[in-house]
């Protein structure tokens, strides 16, 4: 699918020539560039339905067109009115009424990917919590945090729809390279980085494809999703017990219940191994109890 001026005025005067339909093929190209070569100037370039606003800039996009199309061995294209002004309108109009086109595209993405979305929604619910205690003093209280959090939540298991082994790694690459309408390059890359490293060891990741200024808020958003994840690992639709949280630049201690432990020994023990793959990035995961500390109040 091709969309914008020069692809629409290619195929508006291949169809007058005669040589197409609809659309544009790549022949048809390839007789333009004869009809451009022959007539040597833009000022006598006389082809049926090319402005004199479009002349000068035809040339060298049907040239650009040919070779992409060559490259990818696309023999026809179909045409779009629609170009990248009519996208921005669309996004920012949605946006304005609270139509986010980012929200179709991440509940087409769990259909299409068959998501368990009661799971989905209680990793939800607990990440929200989890920023919601440390947003002020991690600094990720930045408008551009949270959803980003809240779709990454909803579509953190993605991946199993092509294997269960490293299907945190599926799933980033999924939404890398998937068709997002709504969604910036910036914003894919981000989304995908929080689903490949919500879960398993940390010592390869690397942030290095995202800006720098964006590294340490990620790093931290990666942390609260992989906690979240873990703190819902039976996939009870009991509600978890209330929680603590003490954090720090390079560290977050995280306080509940003593009886809790005592009831989720696998997930305590999960934690336990959450501590030493986070401490191979340098970062102190802290477990201790509310009891514990209402006992120093007291004291």
């Amino acid at each position: 699918m091709g969309s914008s001026g020069t692809i629409r005025a290619a195929a508006e005067i291949a169809h007058q020539m005669g040589l197409v339909e609809n659309g544009v093929t790549l022949n048809a190209l390839e007789t333009l560039i004869d009809e451009m070569i022959e007539a040597r100037r833009i000022d006598n370039l006389d082809l049926p339905g090319l402005s004199s606003d479009r002349a000068p800039v035809f040339p060298g996009g049907i040239a650009i067109l040919v070779e992409i199309m060559s490259n990818l061995s696309i023999d026809r294209m179909d045409v779009n009115d629609g170009s990248l002004r009519e996208g921005l309108l669309y996004d920012m109009f949605g946006r304005m009424h609270h139509h986010d086109p980012r929200e179709r595209s991440v509940r087409a993405m769990q259909q299409r990917y068959h998501v368990d979305e009661e799971q989905a929604r209680r990793v939800e619910a607990t990440v929200l919590a989890l920023l919601d205690r440390v947003e002020q003093q991690w600094r990720l209280d930045d408008e551009q945090f949270r959803p980003l959090l809240r779709w990454a939540a909803m579509l953190h298991e993605v991946g199993l729809d092509i294997a269960h082994a490293r299907y945190h790694e599926h799933g980033g690459y999924l939404l890398a390279n998937a068709d997002m309408p709504g969604f910036g390059h910036l914003e894919q890359r981000l989304l995908a980085t929080l689903v490949a490293y919500h879960r398993r060891k940390l010592d390869g990741m690397s942030l290095d494809e995202v800006p720098e200024r964006w590294r340490t808020p990620l790093f931290r958003l990666i942390v609260l999703l992989r906690l979240a994840v873990l703190l819902n690992r039976t996939r009870s639709p009991v509600e978890l017990p209330d929680m603590g949280m003490v954090c720090a630049t390079e560290r977050l201690e995280v306080l509940l219940p003593r009886a809790w432990y005592a009831e989720n020994p696998l997930t305590q023990a999960d934690l336990g191994q959450e501590q030493a793959w986070l401490q191979t990035r340098g970062f102190d995961l802290g477990l201790g109890t509310l009891a514990a500390v209402l006992e120093v109040s007291a004291s």
